[in-house]
């Protein structure tokens, strides 16, 4: 079973990585999870300030992690080591 937090670990690494990319490709980037789950993700982690989305084109958009903001997978790492504690 996928947990939230595996995705959000694997967005934030992939967007610090390898910079930013749109949504489809995001999704084709993070193929073993699926379409839902990666935009419920980014849609939390975009309403939290997380990560930043912003329209390209029609029905086509960006998906990135804001600037100032370069220890998000450290903490996506430090969420899921103090849940994994919690459990």
């Amino acid at each position: 079973m996928t947990h939230v937090g595996d995705i959000e670990f694997a967005i934030l690494e992939e967007l610090s990585q390898e910079g930013p990319c749109t949504m489809d490709e995001l999704v084709r980037r993070l193929s073993s999870f699926t379409w839902n789950q990666v935009f419920a993700v980014v849609d939390r982690l975009s309403r939290q300030g997380k990560l930043l989305i912003q329209s390209k084109r029609r029905f086509e958009y960006e998906v990135s992690v804001p600037q100032g903001s370069p220890s998000m997978v450290h903490a996506a790492e430090g969420q899921m080591t103090h849940s994994a504690s919690a459990a």
